[in-house]
């Protein structure tokens, strides 16, 4: 027969408070080890030169692909602006661009404030969803 530790009786609260005790124990433990290990890493230097190159020629790859990055998005983000309608385009740079209120906007096109602020905020998810 398996015995069980229910948590009742003064043994079974002894060895639940050691067995709390012990894991944080342990867990302290690690947690020291993984930082004395960081801060020795931090003053070991690397011999493995391949890896360094490789790491070298990555960082060259990466400065490649971000000058082609702005490129991109800004042709992710015209074919977006091209999905939304005319009136919204409109409002969302004259809101985002210009610092427009929604009053003066609604003023100028004749619609009202809350007509003004749905078709913005209509924009803004349509752009996230093509973005």
């Amino acid at each position: 027969m398996r015995y069980r530790n229910n948590g009742q009786g003064e043994d079974n609260i002894l060895q639940n408070q050691f067995t709390t005790y012990l894991m944080t124990a342990i867990r302290w433990q690690k947690i020291a080890y993984l930082k004395k290990r960081t801060k020795l890493g931090k003053h070991e230097f690397s011999t493995d030169f391949d890896s360094a190159f490789a790491q070298m020629m990555e960082v060259q790859e990466k400065s490649v692909v971000s000058v082609e990055q702005p490129v991109l998005d800004s042709l992710v983000l015209a074919q977006a602006l091209s999905q939304i309608s005319d009136r919204e385009r409109y409002i969302f740079f004259a809101r985002a661009l210009e610092k427009r209120s929604f009053d003066d906007l609604a003023a100028e096109l004749g619609m009202g404030y809350k007509g003004v602020a749905a078709v913005y905020y209509r924009a803004i998810q349509k752009l996230k969803k093509e973005l």
